[in-house]
């Protein structure tokens, strides 16, 4: 039992020395004052672009580590019944979700365009030394601290990703000869 009041006050400061030690590396915490995590994080992503080694799953996992934010919904394109729903369809873009963070600023969208088409959109509307290109993805280094990244991927494989929709059969009849589409801009530094 800690009674004496040495030890009591030792036990306050490692207690608070603990909590203070804990929040500084909760991952929704630790990027906002750590920017060498951060440019840790989009090395890591960097270097497994340079490898071809997209995986959008990480990229979701990314985000959220690299920069937490909130989530925006178009709600021209998407309506909310219990579980989010895409409604409607626009015959080129259709954005469904807005990511807005300190750091980092996204779109998920489905497009109607092929893969190629959607990223040469992109490498012309964001001039820059393209850093990493695949098939399905893009990196461009806009300036010394900011990027764009975009990938295209399959309806299918938004569905093992987003997890926000049901995929009822009115959704998937929607979103047929459709993909997913992902613009972002990154600050890093």
């Amino acid at each position: 039992m800690i009674t004496q009041p040495s030890n009591r006050l030792f036990f306050i400061i490692v207690a608070v020395l603990v909590m203070v030690v804990s929040v500084f590396q909760h991952p929704y915490l630790k990027p906002k004052f750590n920017s060498d995590y951060r440019i840790g994080l989009f090395e890591k992503l960097k270097r497994d672009l340079l490898a071809n080694e997209f995986d959008p799953e990480k990229y979701w996992e990314f985000r959220e580590r690299f920069s937490p934010g909130t989530f925006l919904r178009d709600e021209e394109f998407t309506g909310f019944y219990g579980t989010f729903r895409i409604i409607s369809v626009a015959d080129a873009v259709t954005p469904l979700f807005y990511y807005d963070s300190t750091y980092l600023r996204s779109l998920d969208a489905v497009v109607s365009s092929t893969a190629d088409e959607a990223l040469k959109k992109i490498t012309n509307e964001f001039p820059g030394e393209i850093v990493s290109k695949g098939n399905d993805f893009v990196l461009i280094k806009a300036t010394d601290t900011e990027y764009v990244f975009a990938f295209v991927e399959s309806i299918e494989e938004m569905q093992k990703v987003v997890g926000m929709f049901d995929y009822i059969p009115k959704e998937k009849e929607l979103l047929k000869d459709k993909l997913w589409y992902n613009a972002t801009y990154l600050k890093v530094n």
